[in-house]
């Protein structure tokens, strides 16, 4: 293993790992929940069953790392990308490793994935998402909620339960995600046109904007911490604010499921392993649209 994979890469491997077991903890402790096969069976000993989306995942150094860790909570890992021959490595590895049955492959561009074909996805990560892919990742969040059906993976047992439960059991369909963006003038092609902080068509009329964003992408990087951080922070913040208003606009006009934000915020690991140390949290609750209830939605930014 060579320099940067021991002292910089691993180190963010660790940090992501940490935040999902962390996760797995809380939907033990029933402070979170997840979509999960075997969480309402009376096998006492069955832990969350995992379904993560690893968004530009390449070689498969996240999905490896979050495997060696989390194995036995994990069901499938879908690594995503573009780059065909880095997927075809990361196979190649899982042979070797053992993990080939809780991997699949899939060579597109996430904004051509099928929500619909993976919406047991309950967990999306993404470790350094170049530009847009970071918009086109929480774009792809929202299209696996609006795909979701809350009482799917319960059909098993919600002829055995009341009316009440079986409501409680439906609002318990979760998905979380876990974002670290970095080189922020890459592909601006993937931010999509519905709610992206930054589309340059959104813009055309107005150059003043063209120009302050571009220069707000340029400061985020920048050699000058203090200036990057606070443009790093800017652009995470707005799209956070636009991923939240376009959740609530789309629910005004859903026939479909409601969905709920719980929480969302800026979360960073240490700067010793990247300057491009930002990571975009969120968690959403996703119910039929007859059992939406008002909740109060969280909005953080870490101290850093």
């Amino acid at each position: 293993m060579g320099e940067y994979a021991c002292k910089k890469k691993s180190p963010q491997v660790l940090w992501f790992s940490q935040r999902v077991s962390e996760l797995v903890s809380k939907t033990n402790s029933n402070d979170s929940s997840l979509n999960t096969s075997n969480k309402h069976t009376n096998n006492k000993d069955s832990q969350p069953q995992l379904t993560i989306l690893d968004v530009g995942g390449g070689r498969g150094d996240l999905a490896f790392g979050l495997l060696d860790r989390l194995s036995d909570q994990i069901d499938k890992i879908l690594l995503v990308d573009t780059n065909e021959s880095s997927l075809l490595w990361a196979r190649k590895r899982a042979l070797e490793l053992g993990y080939e049955k809780q991997m699949e492959f899939i060579h597109t561009c996430i904004s051509k994935l099928d929500a619909s074909a993976i919406a047991n996805v309950n967990v999306v990560v993404g470790l350094h998402a170049c530009g847009g892919l970071t918009d086109a990742a929480l774009a792809l969040v929202h299209r696996i909620a609006s795909s979701s059906s809350p009482s799917s993976s319960f059909t098993s047992v919600s002829s055995s339960l009341d009316e009440s439960l079986q409501q409680q059991v439906e609002e318990e369909r979760s998905i979380h995600f876990f974002i670290c963006p970095c080189c922020f003038h890459r592909h601006v092609d993937l931010v999509p046109t519905t709610f992206g902080w930054c589309h340059e068509e959104r813009m055309v009329e107005k150059p003043s904007k063209n120009e302050n964003v571009d220069t707000l992408k340029r400061l985020a990087e920048s050699s000058d911490r203090t200036l990057s951080l606070r443009a790093m922070t800017c652009i995470n913040s707005l799209r956070l604010a636009k991923f939240k208003q376009f959740i609530h606009d789309t629910n005004e006009t859903s026939s479909s499921n409601s969905i709920t934000v719980k929480r969302l915020q800026i979360n960073s690991f240490s700067k010793d392993y990247s300057m491009r140390n930002l990571v975009l949290e969120g968690h959403l609750s996703i119910a039929p649209k007859t059992t939406m209830k008002t909740t109060t939605t969280t909005t953080q930014i870490k101290e850093i």
